[in-house]
């Protein structure tokens, strides 16, 4: 008796996607876990924690006794701002970069393995590592605030806290994109990442008019929740002249809408490079 598998091509092929996936992200994942870089990854994002411990010992003024403004405040001056660009600059940078460097990019090509599926499930596991080590931070640092008082884990309090993690870890994706694409696109990505998070995106938040719209951080910290603490724009001074900067509002679905459609964006733009890398690499090897 013959069995009808005419429908097992079609099953194979969906499934089969989903495989390579997973297959790019346990190989990716277990690459990563065995860097040292993720040791020192680990330690520059577990800093902040130490700030809410060192002022329940030594501070005895306004923030010695409110550890609610003073968790809002390492979240978005440290952890968005930094730690967060940080952490994608470490691994994101480094998930199609190091193939490059490496030139072991042009083996894995030659694999019959969608190129979509390779760099999702490598983005995949960059996902996991990073925001385990963010998410682990910042459980520390919401721990550490509640020793100087004014933080309760209640249950208003611990859902306002949920909202900042959603927020961090949406930090990480958009910027982990970015940074993905670098690594497939340029030879020192982390150098021209720098430039762009910690140079571009200060300068930008600087100087007066909507300039800053053209950046990422704009529409990361838009997704913020209700402010408890300040976030007046900073002056720019030169040569003694103030040069007062409007804060212009986006509203919380037009940042997320953005980030969405620039981090799928730049997965495709990541894959397209991918795509041309594979004759160039090639190309390298055999001259």
């Amino acid at each position: 008796m013959i069995k009808d598998t005419s429908e097992k091509p079609h099953g194979t092929r969906r499934s089969g996607y989903l495989g390579h996936l997973l297959t790019a992200a346990s190989h990716e994942l277990r690459v990563q876990l065995r860097q040292r870089r993720i040791i020192v990854a680990a330690g520059v994002t577990f800093v902040p924690v130490l700030i809410p411990l060192a002022l329940a010992f030594l501070s005895v003024g306004y923030y010695g006794n409110n550890g609610q403004e003073v968790f809002a405040y390492i979240i978005e001056y440290l952890y968005l701002k930094a730690m967060a660009p940080l952490l994608a600059l470490f691994f994101g940078s480094m998930l199609i970069g190091d193939a490059v460097e490496a030139q072991t990019i042009t083996y894995v090509l030659t694999r019959p393995m969608p190129r979509s599926a390779w760099i999702l499930g490598k983005f995949t596991a960059y996902l996991v590592v990073a925001g385990a080590i963010l998410v682990t931070s910042i459980a520390l640092t919401f721990h550490a605030s509640m020793a100087l008082g004014g933080l309760e884990a209640d249950h208003d309090t611990l859902k306002w806290a949920a909202e900042y993690v959603s927020v961090s870890l949406f930090a990480l994706v958009i910027y982990g994109t970015i940074c993905s694409f670098l690594g497939a696109r340029v030879r020192r990505p982390v150098v021209l990442g720098v430039a762009l998070v910690f140079g571009w995106q200060r300068f930008a938040g600087l100087v007066p008019g909507m300039v800053d719209f053209l950046t990422l951080e704009k529409y990361v910290m838009a997704l913020l929740p209700p402010a408890i603490i300040s976030r007046e724009p900073k002056v720019l001074e030169w040569f003694g002249i103030e040069f007062p900067k409007q804060q212009y509002i986006i509203t919380n679905t037009r940042a997320t809408a953005t980030l969405l459609l620039l981090s799928i964006a730049f997965l495709f733009w990541t894959a397209y490079s991918v795509r041309k890398r594979e004759y160039s690499s090639a190309d390298a090897v055999g001259s």
